[in-house]
């Protein structure tokens, strides 16, 4: 009886775990979603509202898993942005380009040397909280609810739409 309680705990525990993970999923989904939706919007729009907080990122830096790309990863990125314009436009020919196309991207971009306000990108961004099941609460996990947040960033089309 008491091999067959246990038992009963940590299945019905495995059980909201898995149905905990398949909310976190879904919501996380949402948020990316409704991200793109704003950005989307805004980069549409005929009035730019262009984000101060983009960030050129260089690099990823590894977290405490020692594994590429996840979650716990830090961003290596740099106020110089110069060096990116330069590897974005080394191989386009921009004073060749300008000479077919004159107000095209890539040769302003080779003029201002930035990136982020060459292509004026906007911002969207969600956020959600998924209630923890009070199975996870009160034996695995003490906080109510887990944050969810989502951002996208998208270049300002100038109206083109």
């Amino acid at each position: 009886m008491v091999e067959f309680c246990v038992a009963l705990v940590v299945i019905m525990v495995l059980l909201a775990g898995m149905i905990q993970a398949n909310r976190l999923l879904r919501t996380h989904s949402d948020a990316m979603i409704e991200a793109r939706r704003e950005a989307a919007q805004l980069a549409m729009g005929a009035l730019p509202v262009i984000s101060l907080d983009a960030r050129t990122i260089l690099d990823w830096s590894t977290g405490p898993d020692n594994k590429p790309y996840t979650a716990d990863d830090v961003p290596l990125t740099s106020t110089n942005t110069a060096p990116q314009a330069d590897a974005l436009t080394q191989y386009a020919h921009p004073s060749e380009l300008a000479l077919f196309l004159p107000l095209n991207p890539v040769s302003q971009l080779a003029l201002a040397g930035d990136p982020i306000a060459s292509f004026a990108l906007v911002r969207g961004y969600a956020e959600e909280t998924v209630p923890v099941l009070p199975a996870l609460r009160n034996l695995v996990y003490a906080g109510d609810g887990i944050p969810v947040e989502s951002e996208a960033y998208l270049v300002w089309t100038k109206g083109l739409y």
